[in-house]
């Protein structure tokens, strides 16, 4: 098995994040490459990543973006000369709209309780 299949830890491949209304907050992380960063996250709509929605180049090994609904497919790079795959194909993942709105209280307040 490649090295490379291992190094992705998240999100998980063909996962899926529903939210209500908004953006979904997408956290990405993977293994430290042997010689260490930078890296480049691509972020695209299609598996050949010709439809890039976000491309950074970060130091540590994770990343984090806002997301609308759609499917979506994601690769790093070790940045060097040349810039090294952390894996052999992209992963992908699901944002899907929920019908309702998951409301947080600001705060509870316990003393109210039924009897």
């Amino acid at each position: 098995m490649d090295d490379r299949l291992r190094l992705l830890r998240a999100p998980e491949d063909d996962v899926t994040y529903r939210v209500g209304a908004g953006r979904a907050r997408v956290d990405f992380a993977w293994d430290e490459a042997p010689e260490g960063g930078p890296y480049r996250v691509t972020l695209a709509r299609d598996p050949e990543l010709d439809a890039t929605v976000e491309r950074s180049e970060v130091t540590e090994a994770k990343w984090s973006t806002r997301l609308g609904p759609g499917r979506y497919y994601w690769i790093v790079h070790r940045v060097g000369d040349p810039d090294v795959p952390l894996s052999v194909q992209p992963r992908s993942f699901n944002v899907e709209r929920t019908k309702a709105d998951l409301r947080v209280p600001e705060k509870l307040d316990w003393s109210r309780r039924r009897r």
